[in-house]
């Protein structure tokens, strides 16, 4: 650490806190080349051959937080700029929120997902009023009658300026361009209790159906890590409340309008976590290891002979 650095933390949270206030401050002598970014919210730090690189997905979806997305940005293109790939030839990208999934509603309100009706969901089976309140915000703003001290209905804001979807939407419209402008190899995020990995691709849209000299970025997302069972968020995601986006990227295999999965496709609702391994300068796996025995449900390899920056891609399409 910096020199005479030094935490002032009192709890066990706070000096839990403190290691990316100092890689925000460029404070370990492994970050200093990069700029710093003054702050915990975004950060980056090298381990081992990956250069890995922590976003603070919320500034796009509290609009409390919207004067952070342009520092963010700002410093996102400075820090994938500095970084030396013959030392750390793998760039990972990790926020929150996943940029493009096929099983997100993307029509349902942003708003959703900072309501108390949504948490009464996800803790316990849905009762009938985080229900109907989450059709409602579906079919438009709005919620239960009465409202409560902060100005909503039944728990959920009543104004809902953005759907997920353009939430999703303008983020990928600000880091997909420099992921293609830096060759980013992965984009991890978490958040729907789930897992799901993508093709190589940006803005939704494959470059290819194999892990081989990807010309994008690969998106995985493992938003399940807990007990081994699913939990009633996972069930709200993925079963019947929700419009099933056909994503182009998706490993999933669509006909005739419903997802069917291939052989080698995985899409899990299990509780588990992501395993990488960065065997050496070209090749890396990713496992999705399952919580209740511990065995691999998904594994690919990826091969990169050459890191830096990817073709453009020539059109995105806007996925419905």
């Amino acid at each position: 650490l910096r020199a005479g650095a030094r935490s002032t933390a009192t709890g066990a949270l706070g000096h839990a806190l403190t290691p990316s206030t100092w890689l925000g401050m460029a404070g370990s002598p492994d970050t200093v080349r990069y700029p710093p970014s003054n702050t915990s919210r975004f950060f980056s730090v090298d381990l081992g051959l990956g250069h890995f690189i922590a976003l603070d997905s919320n500034v796009y979806i509290n609009p409390l937080d919207s004067g952070w997305a342009a520092v963010q940005e700002a410093w996102l293109a400075a820090d994938l700029a500095s970084v030396d790939r013959t030392r750390t030839p793998w760039v990972i990208v990790m926020a929150h929120h996943p940029l493009h999934i096929s099983s997100a509603d993307r029509g349902l309100p942003a708003s959703w997902y900072t309501s108390d009706a949504a948490e009464m969901a996800g803790i316990s089976r849905p009762p009938k009023q985080a229900l109907d309140t989450f059709q409602k915000l579906r079919a438009g703003c709005g919620g239960d009658s009465g409202s409560d001290s902060s100005g909503a209905r039944g728990g959920v804001p009543t104004e809902c300026p953005r759907t997920a979807g353009e939430t999703a939407e303008t983020a990928s419209t600000a880091w997909e361009a420099l992921f293609l402008q830096h060759g980013v190899d992965f984009y991890i995020a978490g958040h729907y209790h789930e897992y799901e990995s993508l093709w190589p691709s940006t803005g939704g849209i494959p470059t290819q159906t194999n892990f081989s000299s990807p010309r994008a970025t690969v998106h995985v997302m493992a938003g399940n890590g807990g007990a081994p069972g699913p939990d009633h968020f996972s069930q709200l995601v993925n079963h019947t409340l929700v419009n099933h986006t056909k994503l182009p990227a998706s490993r999933r295999r669509w006909d005739g309008g419903n997802a069917t999965v291939n052989p080698y496709v995985a899409v899990s609702a299990s509780a588990g976590y992501l395993r990488m391994t960065l065997w050496n300068v070209s090749s890396a796996s990713l496992e999705y290891v399952l919580a209740k025995d511990g065995a691999t449900f998904d594994r690919f390899d990826v091969y990169q002979p050459s890191h830096g920056p990817f073709p453009p891609m020539e059109t995105r399409t806007a996925l419905s």
